[in-house]
């Protein structure tokens, strides 16, 4: 069964969450592969407003969601989006969380903030919300996995190595408090229970549903990924304004990885959307669907429904 990858082509906020809740309706599996918590996806479902900084759109449908290892998870805001979601009345039990998946922690957000505020008026302008610092400790081997939660001993030694260096940054670069390792070990040894349901090798469960579904010859997971503009990776020319993950990485590995035959592209930005077509052609800005490759039945109602939802947006 093919994968299709749906991914934003422009700055962000293209209206990604909305597509893939309009395709998670006839899906099987929803997940997303790369990213952190950010801004979060935006989805109104019954007059009720939801808005997911980790979890798949295709929650508000009782689909499968994974979370894979390319993530960086912040356990707090996921336990929040967990219990929002149960208080609403909407199962969680078909969330699945890599173990691989490296997690932000508090030092990852404090020098967010602290590198911003220290550049200034230079200030690339990040969300503060600590995912560059967690993907450059992955980068550098100093990370801490969500699979470490459930060994108290194995965490404690990492959170120990990672405070070593980072302590020192907090406090003669950056001129701000350091962390405990007591504190934030207690914090993060507390998420371990209430994760441990969740946490699941999300590789062998997608492979093993796109190989399921490929003996079925249907079409029904989703890839969630995030903008996914060329310069916007860390190899492009807008460097500093880059982001720290590689949301086209997924569709460029395609003919290895034998199940990608498809990518929405999203490249229209909301606020280009009250510009009529003539001023959005003079400013160079895209204004129809990109269909990178095609893999989908039914493609022309598909497309319709795609070009209204933008249009809703």
């Amino acid at each position: 069964m093919p994968a299709t990858v749906i991914v934003g082509a422009q700055w962000g906020d293209e209206g990604k969450g909305k597509i893939v809740d309009l395709l998670a309706q006839h899906s099987d599996l929803v997940c997303r592969y790369q990213g952190g918590p950010n801004a979060g996806h935006t989805i109104i479902a019954d007059g009720e407003t939801y808005k997911f900084k980790h979890m798949p759109s295709g929650i508000l449908w009782g689909k499968e969601c994974v979370l894979g290892a390319g993530l960086v998870v912040d356990p707090g805001v996921f336990v929040e989006e967990l219990d929002d979601l149960e208080a609403r009345g909407i199962s969680t039990e078909s969330v699945r969380l890599s173990g691989n998946a490296h997690l932000i922690m508090p030092w990852h957000v404090a020098l967010d903030g602290a590198s911003e505020r220290r550049l200034g008026k230079l200030q690339i302008g990040t969300t503060r919300r600590g995912i560059g610092p967690a993907y450059a400790d992955k980068s550098t081997r100093l990370g801490i996995r969500v699979q470490d939660l459930f060994d108290a001993k194995i965490l404690r030694q990492k959170i120990e190595v990672a405070l070593a260096e980072k302590n020192l940054w907090l406090e003669r670069v950056y001129e701000t408090e350091p962390f405990d390792l007591e504190t934030v070990a207690g914090q993060y040894e507390g998420y371990a229970q209430r994760l441990r349901p969740y946490v699941a090798d999300t590789s062998l469960y997608v492979d093993t549903a796109l190989r399921d579904g490929k003996r079925a010859s249907t079409n029904d997971v989703y890839l969630e990924g995030a903008r996914a503009r060329p310069n916007l990776e860390v190899r492009g020319d807008a460097h500093a304004a880059v982001r720290v993950n590689d949301a086209l990485k997924l569709f460029r590995q395609a003919p290895s990885l034998g199940g990608v035959e498809s990518l929405v592209s999203l490249p229209l930005h909301t606020s280009h959307r009250h510009m009529s077509a003539e001023e959005r052609a003079s400013a160079g800005i895209a204004d129809t669907l990109v269909r990178l490759a095609v893999g989908i039945e039914d493609e022309a109602d598909l497309w319709a429904d795609l070009e209204h939802a933008l249009a809703q947006t």
